[in-house]
């Protein structure tokens, strides 16, 4: 027994360090290519590390516990973890295209960049109308418009409303402020909340824009979710990070841009960020970034395990523009937890 256990450690951790030495390989090849690979988390280069945690798994069913070999497979899933998560930096490495689009558009032209209106984010349940969801129908909590110091109260407020029924928090917002995002972020890993973006449609209306007259039975609206044209940008990652679960369903975009701080009267500075180029006076040095602000950026990113490179991609990125991040972005940094879909999480509820 001792003899065939041996036999096919060696076999399948053999087998399984061939398939990083050919993801290595491959990258390197695609290093030297005249045009960069598309950006894509089921791209070649990854394709064998996907496998190597099968292959090692294989190991672990095979051996008895405390064994050597199973003690080195151990090891080796960590390490094939740490390659996996190097590989995919070397995939957004290789790729120099960018994703950013001005913000200054129409909606024909950039209809996740399109103008917004001026509501302020405000929190509605919705209970899906498709003709397909029945006989079981979702639900779920519409986050739509712009970030202000009055949201997290609202959320607060539709959180005790739907107390002991946690619906998944469907976002569609311009950005807004960045300090009452973050806070409304924390109260949504605080009650386990799952998180999404996509547009609440009312029927035949849009709920993020002001002339958008649908009327609840009771408390609940009816509607359906459009994955097109939604976006969370500029200070909405920050809400979205806040989620336990969270899923971005193409071409539903998260976009990112600089921080920027605002001087308001009788507001002090305040940290900002609208899809839509708000105006304001700039405060500070440098980047313009005060030092409370950046320290409560980059602790609420590591609370939120999100990798804290998002925040240098983001004061890289000019506000006049918009940094749309890819699948593999949204994967690598840990913005998102997984594939999955705003409808998928709807329907869950």
């Amino acid at each position: 027994m001792r003899i065939r256990e041996i036999f096919w450690a060696a076999f399948w951790l053999a087998l399984a360090g061939l398939m990083v030495i050919y993801s290595k390989s491959n990258a390197a090849d695609r290093r030297h290519a005249e045009e960069p690979a598309a950006v894509s988390t089921s791209g070649n280069t990854l394709i064998a590390l996907w496998m190597a945690p099968i292959l090692l798994e294989s190991v672990h069913q095979g051996l008895s516990p405390g064994h050597l070999a199973e003690r080195s497979a151990t090891a080796l899933h960590l390490a094939y973890g740490e390659a996996r998560r190097m590989l995919k930096h070397e995939e957004l490495a290789l790729n120099e295209t960018r994703f950013r689009v001005e913000v200054i558009g129409t909606p024909d032209t950039n209809p996740q960049n399109a103008p917004a209106t001026d509501r302020e984010m405000t929190f509605l349940v919705v209970k899906d109308d498709s003709k397909d969801c029945k006989p079981h129908c979702g639900r779920w909590l519409a986050g739509v418009g712009k970030i202000t110091e009055n949201s997290y109260g609202r959320l607060v407020a539709a959180l005790a409303a739907t107390r002991g029924d946690p619906l998944p928090l469907i976002l569609d917002s311009p950005g807004g402020q960045i300090n009452a995002a973050i806070s409304i972020g924390e109260v949504l890993r605080e009650h386990h909340i799952a998180v999404s973006v996509a547009k609440t449609m009312l029927g035949d209306c849009d709920a993020s824009r002001t002339d958008c007259d649908a009327k609840p039975t009771g408390n609940t609206f009816s509607g359906h979710l459009v994955a097109e044209g939604a976006r969370c940008v500029s200070a909405c990652p920050f809400l979205f990070m806040g989620g336990t679960t969270r899923v971005v369903e193409g071409p539903a975009v998260l976009g990112v841009h600089r921080v920027t701080m605002i001087r308001q009267p009788g507001h002090g500075d305040v940290a900002e960020g609208f899809a839509d180029g708000q105006s304001g006076t700039s405060a500070g040095n440098g980047d313009g970034l005060s030092k409370p602000v950046r320290v409560r950026i980059l602790h609420y990113l590591r609370a939120m395990g999100v990798d804290q490179e998002v925040f240098d991609l983001m004061m890289r990125t000019p506000p006049e523009k918009m940094d749309i991040l890819s699948p593999l972005e949204l994967d690598v940094y840990r913005i998102i937890t997984g594939p999955g879909s705003a409808a998928g999480l709807a329907g869950a509820a």
